[in-house]
């Protein structure tokens, strides 16, 4: 057991969920976590998620600016997985550069995907866009992008999936 982990304190809600499941479920968790061990042991990946054998995108590294100017960024991407079929993915996000938009299109899209996205300060410019946008809510969006009406946070999100087999 390292330092760090013995100076760790358990979550007090998390063991009480984790208790309701059942000994299976724990035993199946702590199998987890074991393996989990293991693979930090072989240094398959570090322990803040990076990968050391896979190089960083350039948006992965760059500072994070703490100051504004926000704006409305847009991205969109799709991807076909055997089994799952298709989905379409849309974003609109206030951030203040690209770098940061895509670092947060990367907690919910992943790292390859939000790097692979077409991102763009124009909504006409990103595909699918027509697809996910009412008028109403394209119209709010434009607004936001000229400066009008807006709130201290915003994001949307959807998702289109469609599987034919």
């Amino acid at each position: 057991m390292t330092e760090k982990s013995k100076a760790a304190e358990h979550s007090e809600p998390v063991a009480k969920f984790l208790a309701e499941k059942g000994e299976a479920t724990l035993d199946q968790m702590q199998a987890t976590f074991d393996r989990a061990r293991a693979i930090l042991a072989i240094r398959a990946v570090l322990p803040d998620g990076t990968d050391e054998h896979r190089k960083p995108y350039a948006w992965e590294t760059t500072e994070q600016r703490m100051e504004g100017p926000y704006r409305v960024w847009f991205a969109s991407d799709s991807d076909y997985g055997t089994g799952e079929g298709l989905s379409i993915y849309f974003a609109a996000e206030f951030a203040s550069d690209e770098a940061e938009f895509r670092r947060s299109l990367s907690t919910i899209l992943g790292r390859e995907m939000a790097n692979s996205a077409q991102i763009s300060e124009d909504v006409p410019a990103v595909p699918y866009a027509e697809w996910f946008l009412s008028p109403q809510l394209r119209a709010r969006l434009e607004a936001f992008a000229r400066g009008e009406g807006l709130p201290a946070a915003m994001s949307y999100y959807a998702c289109y999936r469609a599987n034919y087999a």
